[in-house]
């Protein structure tokens, strides 16, 4: 269970800019390291067999970045010459994620494991039976760079909800099952919309669950949210 991955690198960085006119967003550096990279050694070290990397914008320099890195997991691109966003990405890559649950990563967000990694907590709290996705959630109150408003509220017994009180950010790590995507095709849409599609008149979504972060989460989307990232980083650091 659990031992694929697919990491969204196809974006086109508009907010990022001017940092992304050259650069992929999932290759701009953050403490020293790629977004892309944070990523890739969470997934090897948690020991995920095969990573799918989705591209398009500026797809040249990742396929170059991940032809250079040597990982005992294998690292497949999956080329989009149309965005599909992330829901169409992982639809046009579903051959490659097998037909197990798989995780799902997003490049402008990094998660700070606490005493146990968050993949793992994932991989624990994960419940195939009843769960058609698991979403990583982090306290509002505790984001770096995030400005918006909660995405989720969270029943005692872990559904998501989408009522007026929503305390939680969607942190961009989950489990998803195929289930899920089954009358999905390869066309441009979100994820988002996999989570929702269940939502019921008292805002709960069945089969959508969350976990509550336990440590530090980073929204780096913007130059500005970028060097928010990099001082909290340094500060961590000498604390």
């Amino acid at each position: 269970m659990l031992t694929h991955a697919m990491l969204f690198a196809a974006g086109l960085g508009t907010r990022m800019r001017p940092l992304t006119d050259q650069t992929p967003k999932a290759l701009i550096e953050l403490d020293g390291k790629p977004l892309l990279e944070h990523a890739l050694a969470r997934f090897e070290a948690f020991g995920v067999a095969r990573v799918v990397v989705n591209t398009h914008h500026l797809a040249e320099p990742i396929a170059a970045y991940l032809a250079r890195r040597r990982s005992r997991m294998e690292v497949v691109r999956s080329h989009e010459d149309v965005l599909l966003e992330t829901g169409g990405g992982v639809m046009k890559a579903r051959a490659l994620l097998g037909d197990a649950p798989f995780f799902c990563a997003n490049m402008d967000t990094l998660w700070l494991d606490g005493p146990t990694p968050a993949l793992d907590r994932l991989r624990d709290a994960y419940d195939p039976a009843r769960m058609d996705t698991l979403l990583l959630l982090q306290p509002r109150e505790r984001t770096v760079g995030f400005a918006a408003p909660g995405d989720f509220g969270l029943t005692n017994a872990g559904v998501l909800t989408r009522g007026e009180a929503r305390p939680y950010v969607a942190a961009g790590l989950y489990v998803v099952h195929p289930r899920a995507l089954a009358a999905r095709e390869v066309e441009r849409f979100s994820m988002a919309e996999v989570w929702l599609a269940t939502q019921q008149a008292d805002g709960s979504l069945p089969g959508r669950y969350g976990l509550v972060h336990d440590d530090d989460w980073l929204h780096v989307g913007t130059p500005a949210e970028l060097a928010a990232a990099s001082a909290f980083l340094a500060a961590r650091r000498t604390a």
